[in-house]
C-alpha cells in the first residue's frame, strides 16, 4: 500500500504540477475537496463495493482502497511546483520524454517528500484497526491490531488481558520506529530545504 502510493502521488503531483490540460485547476481542487469528507461517511459505500468484486479476505482489500490519497497528492503536487524549471527545459533539449522527466529528475529531487509520504502511510496502514476489522475474517491475514485484539480476549475467559495488549503494542511500534529512523535524514532536509543559511 505503502509503494502505491508513494507512486501514483509522485504520478499525479508531477502531472498536476508540470503539465497544462483543460481544467487542471478545477480537477485538482476537486480531489483536494475531498479532504473535507469524514473517512466514516464512505466506510459502507467501500465495504458494499469491495464486497461486490470479491476482495473480502484477501490482501487486496488492504491495499486497493487507500491507493488514491487525497493528502499524498497534494503533498507531492506542492513539492514539485517548488521544482527549478530549467532543469526541465534543459532535459527536453536533451530529448527526455515526459517519463524521463519524472523518473531522472522530479523523484530524485523528491526524496524527502517521498520520505515523508512514505512514513506517514505506512503508520496508517500499519494501525489501521476497524477497515481490517470489517473487511477480514480469516485469522491467518489478521493485521497486527486486529489479531491482538482478538488474542486479548481468546486467552481469558472473564475479560480482556492487558499484559498481553501492552507488550503487543510495545512490538507493533518497533516496526515504525525503524522505518522512521531509516528516513529521519530524508525528512529534516524536507523540513529545512528552504530555510536560510548564514
Amino acid at each position: 500500500a505503502t509503494t502505491g502510493v508513494v507512486l501514483l502521488a509522485s504520478l499525479a503531483g508531477y502531472s498536476f504540477a508540470r503539465k497544462r490540460f483543460p481544467g487542471r485547476d478545477l480537477i485538482f481542487w476537486i480531489v483536494i475537496s475531498t479532504l473535507l469528507v469524514p473517512g466514516w461517511s464512505t466506510i459502507i459505500a467501500s465495504y458494499v463495493l469491495t464486497l461486490n468484486m470479491g476482495l473480502h479476505d484477501t490482501y487486496w482489500v488492504l491495499i486497493l482502497p487507500g491507493l488514491a490519497s487525497p493528502f499524498a497528492l497534494f503533498l507531492f503536487r506542492q513539492f514539485a511546483v517548488t521544482l527549478p524549471e530549467e532543469l526541465f527545459q534543459a532535459a527536453k533539449i536533451d530529448g527526455a520524454s515526459e517519463l524521463q522527466l519524472w523518473q531522472r529528475i522530479t523523484l530524485p529531487l523528491s526524496r524527502p517528500v517521498i520520505a515523508t509520504l512514505a512514513i506517514f502511510t505506512f503508520v496508517g496502514h500499519w494501525n489501521d484497526f476497524l477497515w481490517p476489522l470489517l473487511v477480514l475474517n480469516k485469522q491467518n491475514i489478521y493485521t497486527l491490531p486486529v489479531g491482538v485484539s482478538v488474542i486479548m480476549y481468546q486467552i481469558q475467559g472473564a475479560g480482556p488481558s492487558y499484559g498481553i495488549g501492552m507488550a503487543a503494542a510495545i512490538l507493533m511500534s518497533v516496526l515504525p520506529i525503524l522505518a522512521f529512523l531509516a528516513m529521519q535524514k530524508q525528512m529534516i532536509e524536507g523540513i529545512t530545504i528552504g530555510s536560510l543559511k548564514g
